[in-house]
């Protein structure tokens, strides 16, 4: 069964077109790691204005990630344990911006009319 994951596109530190170099979240005991992944398998999401993004999985995919020269294995939980930080935050700012939606600070006032007459200094005419 094919998963996504939610990520924000300012973790993306490479895009050669057919791959993806996604940074892992700071905030997770991976920060400062990252993973290639299929651009096919990195799509926009609808909201968000385009910052926001998913990368698609199943459960038998291989996560290799990488720091400089060393590479490490990492399962698809503690992938998804760590991305699943990022998640709550895009998941609070969608809250956020629904509750916002409906809200509005303008109060617009129709102006009053003024009835004068209008008329050019004689010293400003040519």
């Amino acid at each position: 069964m094919w998963k996504s994951i939610k990520f924000n596109k300012q973790n993306i530190e490479h895009d050669t077109g057919k791959a993806v170099l996604i940074k892992m979240p700071k905030n997770s005991k991976f920060g400062g790691w990252c993973f290639w992944r299929p651009a096919k398998l990195v799509k926009e999401m609808d909201k968000g204005k385009g910052y926001w993004l998913t990368f698609s999985y199943t459960d038998d995919f291989d996560f290799t990630i990488i720091k400089k020269k060393k590479k490490e294995s990492i399962s698809v939980s503690d992938l998804e344990k760590a991305f699943g930080i990022m998640n709550e935050e895009i998941n609070h700012a969608d809250k956020w911006t629904k509750n916002k939606e409906n809200e509005s600070y303008l109060h617009a006032k129709e102006p009053k009319k003024i009835d004068k007459e209008v008329g050019v200094d004689e010293s400003l005419k040519r």
